[in-house]
């Protein structure tokens, strides 16, 4: 009965770690033996063999082996925190993950005891992003309108080769120059109440001349848009008004982009009329062409609990200038398909009309729903898990338990780090008591520190005395911060009792032979 409960405990340790995606490992320094559970395994490919220090350090990649090695031995013999991202090859399908490890060193018991997550997604996004962050650049750097970035008090920071040729600068002279050196009608005063509205109000179009290197005046069209990032920033495009061509194909580009938009794009008038749609609005709805639905109305494609609501979305873009809601059209083989509208009010042909674009999000709904499901599965999982969960925020206030982490501990105190001194515990087998600031959650909070195995011996609120086994393991943002932590209670009150009844029965066997 004793083994089958441990083995018990010991799976439900096991899906804690597989529900919390981190794996515990340690490295006994005496042995040569990695301890690893199954989570731990699975990141890294392992297998269930048993493995040693130096077979893992065989799993990542060439180039960050001596990084690694390093790590371990500043932790060893220096107590240098151990917190380092390589990328191994998994013996059990040869694929290359990215991993995060955090270790800390028992130097009583000489062993590394560590956790893991696999990072490799999170990388992906982050290099995903970064490409992203690249193509704007060259997108901006190749646009025909002049572009460039101001600092706060107007200096140029930042300049696209676009804005360099019209004005006759290189980008180097540009940098050394401000605003008031670029601008030929607007006094210091004008000048500083303009930024004052921009950065205000955010945005603002407005016409000018600036000022060409040979002293010619340039008249301009700048949209500036304040940033209250890094300190807070202008960015602003520039458009040369003397140059009618330019204009045109400028406008050119712009309606082919809108053709070719992956979003719905569609101009009405206020009586619902059909004025303009690109082409990715006939793809969504199934139609052939543009034409063909230019020759519906905007009821034709409104199911009618949205067309309902076309007075109170007409109300809201008369008050405020725009609005932004979703709606559900339909295609014209009948079928319905949700779509995100954001629309503004403009000026078509002279009329009042608006501006609608919007994008499919039918797999978003999808998406929302499969987590609305997932998320009532891991709670259902929470709720009926028989070992005691708890979820603290990052100032360790503890927010919620399972039910069977308030049957340990027979009450749910939702209380803060400050009034950990309401818990009642004695570490085993010193039965030294556990000081508020001393609980292996407060050092969790405070250091990012997972603590692993702590026996202890707790006085619930109803006052029964119960051995448990504790754990915590801190939740990292994407910047290594703690953001909260888990704690893992697992009652062995009836393990201890009957391991201890076994002792017991053997001693009186042994005085029985005597």
């Amino acid at each position: 009965e004793s083994a089958r409960r441990l083995r018990e405990t010991e799976a439900d340790l096991e899906r804690a770690h597989a529900l919390a995606h981190i794996g515990s490992w340690r490295f006994d320094l005496n042995t040569g033996a990695v301890i690893a559970c199954k989570e731990a395994r699975r990141i890294y490919g392992m297998g269930d063999a048993e493995w040693t220090i130096d077979r893992v350090k065989t799993l990542p990649l060439a180039q960050y082996r001596s990084a690694l090695e390093a790590a371990l031995e500043d932790l060893i013999h220096q107590g240098t925190p151990y917190d380092i991202e390589f990328e191994v090859r998994r013996p059990s399908d040869d694929t290359v993950r990215c991993i995060r490890s955090v270790a800390e060193y028992d130097a009583e018991r000489r062993m590394v005891l560590g956790a893991i997550q696999d990072v490799t997604e999170r990388k992906r996004a982050e290099a995903f992003i970064h490409a992203r962050e690249r193509y704007l650049s060259a997108i901006l750097q190749t646009t025909a309108d002049g572009f460039w970035v101001m600092g706060p008090t107007g200096r140029v920071i930042e300049v696209n080769e676009a804005y360099c040729k019209i004005s006759g600068y290189t980008r180097a002279e540009l940098m050394t120059m401000s605003v008031t050196d670029l601008d030929m009608d607007d006094t210091p005063a004008q000048m500083s109440e303009r930024t004052r509205r921009i950065t205000a109000n955010g945005f603002e179009l407005f016409e000018t001349r600036h000022r060409r290197k040979n002293g010619s005046p340039m008249p301009v069209e700048i949209s500036a848009t304040w940033l209250n990032e890094d300190g807070g920033r202008f960015v602003c495009f520039c458009r040369d008004l003397t140059e009618r061509r330019e204009r045109d194909e400028r406008i050119a580009l712009l309606g082919q982009m809108v053709d070719n938009a992956p979003a719905s794009v569609v101009v009405h008038g206020m009586d619902g009329s059909l004025l303009f749609v690109n082409q990715a609005t006939a793809a969504l709805h199934g139609y052939d062409s543009e034409a063909e639905v230019l020759a519906l109305r905007l009821d034709d494609l409104d199911v009618a609990e949205s067309r309902e609501l076309q007075p109170e979305r007409f109300r809201q873009i008369a008050e405020k200038g725009f609005a932004h809601f979703e709606v559900v059209h339909r295609r014209k083989d009948g079928s319905t398909f949700p779509l995100e509208v954001v629309a503004k009010s403009i000026t078509w042909n002279g009329r009042p009309a608006l501006l609608s674009v919007a994008v499919d999000i039918t797999e978003r709904k999808r998406a929302d729903e499969e987590l609305r499901r997932q998320g009532n599965v891991l709670e259902r999982i929470f709720e009926v898990l028989p070992i005691g969960l708890w979820i603290t925020d990052k100032e360790g206030t503890l927010l919620r338990g399972n039910p069977a982490g308030v049957k340990i501990w027979g009450a749910e105190p939702h209380v803060s780090i400050s009034d950990y001194g309401v818990f009642k515990a004695w570490r085993l087998p010193s039965r030294e008591p556990i000081q508020p600031d001393e609980w292996a959650l407060a050092k969790t909070i405070r250091h990012g520190e997972a603590f692993l195995d702590e026996l202890l011996e707790i006085e619930s609120f109803d006052g029964k005395r119960k051995t448990i086994l504790n754990y915590t393991i801190p939740l990292l943002d994407d910047g290594g911060q703690v953001e909260g932590a888990i704690v893992v209670n697992l009652d062995i009150s009836d393990r201890v009792a009957l391991e201890e009844q076994l002792r017991q029965s053997q001693k009186i066997e042994s005085i029985g032979r005597l």
